[in-house]
C-alpha cells in the first residue's frame, strides 16, 4: 500500500499531513472511526485485528465504488435532462419564430407540495401564539424606523436597495412567472409563523394608524385557510398566499430563490429575452437520480417584462 493513503480505508492523504497523522507508527486520515480503529490495536490479538482490517478496508472499498457509481449515475442524468430540457424547449411554437433561441438559459425548478390539509386546531393555536407575541412587541415602537433588530430587517434594507437600482418591478415580474410555477417551494420554511416579526406588524400599523391590538390580529386570522399545504406555511393554500403582499413578511415578499437570481442575471446582466423553466420531480442532484424521480412536471418560457 502506497505510504500516502490511510492505513485503514486506504483514501489518499495530502505528503503534508503525514507526518503528524500517525498513530503507532501508521498513517490515518481525520476520520474518527479509522483513529478509534488503530487505537485498538494494542489490546486485539494480531490475526484478529488484521482480520478486522481487512473487513475495514472491504467496506470502504464497497463504499467508494457506490459513490462513484452514484456520481457517475448522477452525471447521465444531468447529461440526459440537458439533452430533454433543450428538446422541450425546440419543441415550443415560439421557437420556430426564431433560431436565436438557440442560446436560451435553461433553469431547473423543483416542485413544491401541493397536498393541502384541514389546517388544525394545534397548528392554529401557534400561529395565534406568535402573532400575539409579534404585535406585542410591534405595539412597543412608534414606528418601524425605530427597529434595529428584527429577521426581517435584513429584507427590508435589501428591498430598498433594490428600489434605489429600479430593478424591483422587473425581479417581481420574474418571481410572479417563476412563482406561479414553482407554487411554493419555498414557503415549506414558514411553517406555523410565516416569518411575521415585529416589524412586519409595525410596518402594517405605519400605513393603517387607526388600527389597534385587535384589529392587527383579526385581520391575519380572518386570512388564515382553513386548509394549508401539508408541511408547509400556515398561510400557504393551492392558489398561493392567504395573505395579502403588505401583510406577508418582508423573507417572504423579497426572498430571491437561485432560479430567480438565474433569471434575474441573464435578463439584467446579460440581455437575453427570455429564459426557460423547467420543475421536475426532483432536482438533479438527488440521491436516486433516475427517470422517475426527476421527470418533468411542467415548463415554460419567462420573460423579463409582460408582453404587449
Amino acid at each position: 500500500m502506497p505510504l500516502t493513503q490511510c492505513y485503514v480505508c486506504e483514501i489518499e492523504i495530502p505528503p503534508a499531513q503525514a507526518n503528524y497523522q500517525q498513530i503507532n507508527g501508521r498513517l490515518v486520515c481525520g476520520s474518527q472511526s479509522c483513529r478509534h480503529f488503530l487505537l485498538r490495536e494494542a489490546g486485539v490479538p494480531r490475526s484478529l485485528f488484521l482480520a478486522q482490517l481487512e473487513i475495514q478496508r472491504a467496506m470502504h472499498r464497497e463504499k467508494r465504488r457506490e459513490e462513484m457509481d452514484n456520481k457517475r449515475k448522477q452525471q447521465q442524468r444531468i447529461e440526459q435532462e440537458a439533452v430533454e430540457n433543450l428538446k422541450l424547449l425546440q419543441s415550443l411554437p415560439e421557437y420556430a419564430d426564431t433560431t436565436s433561441k438557440t442560446s436560451t438559459p435553461i433553469v431547473t425548478l423543483p416542485v413544491a407540495n401541493t397536498q393541502c390539509e384541514p389546517l388544525s386546531k394545534a397548528r392554529r393555536d401557534d400561529y395565534l401564539q406568535h402573532l400575539r407575541q409579534v404585535i406585542s412587541e410591534a405595539m412597543a415602537f412608534s414606528n418601524a424606523n425605530e427597529i434595529s433588530e428584527d429577521r426581517n430587517l435584513d429584507a427590508s434594507n435589501l428591498l430598498q436597495q433594490r428600489l434605489a437600482q429600479n430593478n424591483d418591478e422587473a425581479t417581481q415580474h420574474i418571481c410572479s412567472q417563476v412563482c406561479a410555477l414553482c407554487k411554493g417551494y419555498c414557503c415549506a420554511s414558514g411553517k406555523n409563523h410565516g416569518f411575521i416579526s415585529a416589524l412586519t406588524i409595525r410596518k402594517l400599523l405605519d400605513q393603517h394608524p387607526e388600527w389597534g391590538v385587535n384589529e392587527v390580529l383579526n385581520m391575519y386570522l380572518s386570512c388564515l385557510p382553513t386548509a394549508s399545504i401539508e408541511h408547509s406555511c400556515v398561510n400557504h393554500t393551492a392558489k398561493g398566499c392567504a395573505l395579502s403582499r403588505e401583510m406577508r413578511s418582508d423573507i417572504c415578499n423579497n426572498y430571491l430563490c437561485d432560479t430567480v437570481l438565474a433569471c434575474e442575471s441573464a435578463f439584467l446582466q446579460q440581455g437575453v429575452e427570455e429564459v426557460f423553466a423547467v420543475k421536475r420531480a426532483q432536482l438533479n442532484d438527488a440521491d436516486l437520480p433516475n427517470a422517475e424521480n426527476s421527470r418533468v412536471v411542467d415548463y415554460q418560457l419567462i420573460y423579463p417584462k409582460k408582453l404587449s
